[in-house]
């Protein structure tokens, strides 16, 4: 069954002076997981770089030092790294892993051990450059001691080596630009991995089989001309054929994601950004889209690739901020359409894709509501949201009462409705709704 996700929908249920709050912990959605699915409602006081989805855990990773619940104030320390409950989306508080510089990557192993990369040096009160694996309980593991030095971008498991990419230019001493592979028993290098990655960095990862994917702002692989992407063997890092026309001149690929048949890819440029899909055997370009601003975040969801990023006007010809969906196949345009609010920097870093939910990461804050940052978007089947909302009253025994709507989130009123007066008992109410407005 084709799944769509949808950005949140009001829901108007209307009586004579009827104040509509939104549930605690939730912004307020129409959907059939409204009162099973709980949204967001612990706001971090600073971007979120990288979501990971674990059992019955969520993990950010980003630069904030807190973590507040909107509808009832209280507040827990956090630096740059957290464990959400799936269900509740509160913290957990027997698990905390700080960080004294951002965390950019979670990933999340089958065993359970979370691997975390960014610029810090720090995790847990242990010293460890720049990457460190985590038990189930956030304390680093003490073997597992690898030395990076430079930030770490983007991460993947396989088997029982971790594919680390960044900016770096080598791992415990040794020379591996770009991207490595080292053990996840100890964080030793793989040295019969090297991809000889030359004149940039590797921001973006994704494997397929014995494929790895590679993304960022370099020009050769292998010895080869690989502008921006490439693709190599997953065992020795050698080059393959795989070698897609570049989008821009000067693109930095932000973030990838790889299906059965295609290569997705979020793209960073100048003028603006771009969004991409590429034929996974062939190279050849299946769709591109143009956007304002840098894209730099892109998760597939069965036919549908969602894009992030600081784009604030337009996405692919149409109005979309920050958030857009892509149908994968053809590059047409969804309706799925976020409301959101504020300045549109730092956008979004973070999307992930579940079956119950798909999460937002980074610096954005939905329209005229207190969720930001961080946001769980339920997983219904929904039309798209409209730009206005109309409201038909009927009342017995009040032939030309005064009307109005109010609504309010955690007692703070969100907007309102004018005054109208009824005739006859009947009243129609025509407002922008400014919860779907930019």
């Amino acid at each position: 069954m084709r799944r769509h996700l949808a950005a949140p929908v009001l829901a108007l249920a209307v009586v004579l002076g009827l104040v509509l709050p939104a549930a605690p912990g939730q912004a307020a959605l129409a959907t059939p997981y409204q009162s099973a699915v709980p949204q967001a409602s612990w706001v971090p006081n600073g971007p979120v770089y990288s979501i990971a989805v674990s059992a019955d855990t969520v993990y950010l990773g980003g630069d904030f030092s807190r973590l507040t619940n909107v509808d009832s104030g209280a507040k827990v320390t956090r630096h740059n790294l957290v464990a959400l409950n799936r269900t509740t989306g509160a913290p957990r508080t027997s698990w905390r892993a700080d960080t004294d510089a951002p965390v950019r990557v979670i990933t999340v192993a089958a065993d359970g051990t979370a691997y975390v990369g960014g610029d810090f040096t720090t995790i847990a009160g242990s010293a460890r450059s720049r990457l460190a694996a985590l038990d189930t309980a956030g304390v680093p593991l003490p073997g597992f001691t690898p030395v990076v030095n430079n930030r770490v971008w983007d991460l993947v498991v396989d088997g029982s080596g971790l594919l680390v990419a960044g900016q770096f230019t080598r791992i415990n001493g040794l020379y591996r630009p770009g991207v490595a592979r080292v053990a996840t028993a100890d964080g030793s290098l793989v040295t019969a991995f090297d991809a000889n990655v030359t004149g940039g960095k590797v921001q973006a990862l994704a494997t397929w089989g014995d494929i790895l994917y590679l993304g960022g702002t370099f020009s050769g692989v292998g010895g080869q001309p690989r502008p921006f992407a490439a693709a190599v063997a997953l065992t020795d890092g050698a080059v393959t054929s795989w070698a897609p026309e570049a989008v821009c001149d000067n693109c930095r690929i932000r973030d990838l994601a790889v299906t059965y048949n295609a290569v997705v890819a979020a793209v960073g440029g100048e003028p603006g950004g771009w969004a991409t899909a590429w034929e996974s055997a062939t190279a050849e370009r299946r769709w591109l889209k143009h956007a304002d601003g840098e894209v730099q975040a892109v998760t597939v969801d069965g036919p549908t690739a969602f894009f992030g990023g600081h784009f604030a006007v337009r996405f692919g010809g149409l109005p979309r901020a920050e958030v857009a969906a892509v149908d994968l196949s053809t590059g047409t345009m969804e309706s799925f359409r976020v409301a959101t609010g504020g300045d549109a920097l730092p956008g979004v870093w973070a999307l992930d894709a579940q079956p119950e939910a798909l999460r937002v990461g980074g610096g954005t804050a939905l329209a005229n509501l207190p969720y930001r940052r961080y946001l769980v978007f339920t997983d219904p089947t929904l039309i798209a949201p409209p730009s206005h909302v109309t409201v038909k009253l009927r009342m017995k025994g009040c032939a030309s009462c005064k009307v109005r709507l109010v609504q309010r989130v955690s007692g703070k009123p969100l907007w309102k409705t004018s005054w109208k007066r009824a005739s006859k008992g009947k009243v129609t109410i025509k407002d922008c709704n400014p919860f779907f407005a930019r």
